[in-house]
């Protein structure tokens, strides 16, 4: 029977590490999760997975209850195990991967539908939403449960090429001040919905919409990240609406007399169409003691927008206010003394394919970690294999750890056959010298009686 007992304790830690204590009485008692008795004297306690704190229905825990009461148990307190490794890949491993895939879709459909949107379609009208665009709902902002606040937060896009593939918990120290942490490396932010609302993190902004509601204590689990992946989907189907066109031209001017080139243009802030066209620029160069400098007029209304700006060949020229039409030109050479560049409304948007290039180039855009956005995939998929491989390494380790212990176990308490045989044998070699000891005794006693006889 004991032999039995503690072969269900070492089936039992197939399943979950466990230490064992021995009591006064013989019984014996199992812990788990560092100090939390599983097996204490007769009592029995009872093991069941319930979600986190926050609910989330992609993450669970292992929780433990003895006398109506329940403890969650941490992970990574669990040691080895099936059970310890399945919530950790759960928890952790997906949980990393589905971020790292959400942030490749969002930043990607982000990206594109902005891009798209500053073209125009065959039929002339300003490009829509290439991609569905994703839309921060109640999956990517969860409350601790049983969490009684009037606080309520809203997540928003405000630079793709700063994302972390991480969820992040916020927790209020007061109505509107507290800190937020990224959960992938531990870093934590503090803030002040009261003074800056939205706050602006990882290109991400979190703002409150009834600033100084947050109760002392409150969480949330943020995942802006979890449902991108999912929701990804075209918004069209027909070819007409592909925005490819350039809304804006770039011309040099015929009585030019140095060596500039047109590389590339592109328009910012949003499209225009013929109906809307976008006020007429001119860029003016001056060159003047060796040094380049140009000036951005617009002419519609006889105003410079951007004067002495410093001319370096291949290094954009923008002109992009917030709320107006704008555009990004790229020149290559060296211009002379006067020389003109004019940027207006494309007549020949439909020859254009401006916008389909400058969907191109962000193929070069450092976006993922530094990364371009043509590697985020590639980042992905080796940061998935680097915990495959450990994980397969750290199984092998486990493995022999488990059999050389189990070695050791059977060498002081198990049954060696040849070990046994030999023992059979000496014990029959025994058993037979005994018997000649006994016959020649018995040999000696007869003589002994014959000689007494005469």
């Amino acid at each position: 029977m004991l032999d039995k007992r503690d072969q269900l304790i070492r089936e039992l830690n197939k399943y979950v590490q466990t230490s064992s204590i021995t009591a006064d009485d013989g019984t014996i008692g199992i812990i788990i999760g560092g100090s939390q008795s599983l097996v204490l004297g007769t009592e029995v306690a009872l093991v069941s997975i319930v979600p986190d704190d926050f609910g989330d229905p992609l993450k669970n825990k292992l929780a433990i209850s003895r006398n109506g009461a329940s403890v969650t148990l941490d992970e990574n307190t669990l040691g080895g195990g099936e059970i310890s490794g399945l919530l950790r890949f759960q928890n952790v491993d997906l949980t990393e991967g589905r971020n790292l895939l959400g942030r490749l879709t969002l930043g990607i459909t982000t990206t594109m539908n902005d891009q798209h949107k500053l073209g125009l379609d065959l039929d002339g009208n300003i490009g829509g939403n290439l991609f569905t665009p994703t839309i921060f709902g109640t999956s990517n902002i969860l409350p601790a449960v049983g969490q009684a606040s009037g606080s309520s937060l809203a997540l928003g896009i405000v630079d793709t090429t700063k994302f972390v593939a991480s969820d992040y918990e916020l927790a209020f120290t007061g109505g509107a001040t507290g800190t937020i942490k990224r959960l992938s490396d531990g870093v934590i932010t503090g803030f002040d919905f009261g003074t800056t609302n939205p706050v602006i993190l990882d290109g991400l902004s979190i703002s409150e919409a009834n600033v100084g509601a947050g109760a002392t204590g409150d969480r949330f689990l943020l995942k802006p990240f979890c449902s991108s992946a999912t929701n990804i989907a075209r918004e069209f189907a027909t070819p007409r609406a592909l925005a490819v066109s350039s809304p804006i031209a770039a011309t040099l001017n015929p009585t030019n007399t140095g060596s500039l080139a047109l590389s590339s243009l592109s328009a910012k802030t949003f499209a225009t169409t013929a109906a809307v066209p976008i006020d007429n620029f001119r860029i003016n160069f001056t060159v003047a003691a060796g040094v380049t400098t140009y000036d951005i007029v617009d002419t519609t209304t006889a105003t410079t927008v951007a004067a002495g700006q410093p001319y370096v060949s291949g290094q954009p020229i923008t002109w992009a206010p917030a709320g107006l039409p704008g555009f990004a030109l790229t020149l290559t050479g060296a211009p002379a003394n006067a020389d003109v560049v004019d940027i207006g409304q494309n007549a020949y948007a439909a020859l254009s394919g401006g916008n389909a290039t400058s969907m191109m180039d962000l193929r070069d855009v450092s976006m993922f970690d530094g990364a371009a956005l043509t590697d985020g995939y590639a980042g992905l998929i080796s940061q998935i294999g680097i915990r495959a491989q450990s994980a397969n390494y750290s199984a092998q380790v486990s493995t022999n750890i488990a059999v050389n212990a189990e070695k050791s176990r059977t060498g002081v308490s198990g049954v060696n056959l040849d070990e046994e045989a030999a023992r059979l044998l000496q014990y029959q070699q025994a058993y037979q010298a005994s018997a000649k000891m006994i016959q020649i005794a018995q040999n000696i006693f007869d003589s002994l009686m014959q000689g007494l006889g005469r």
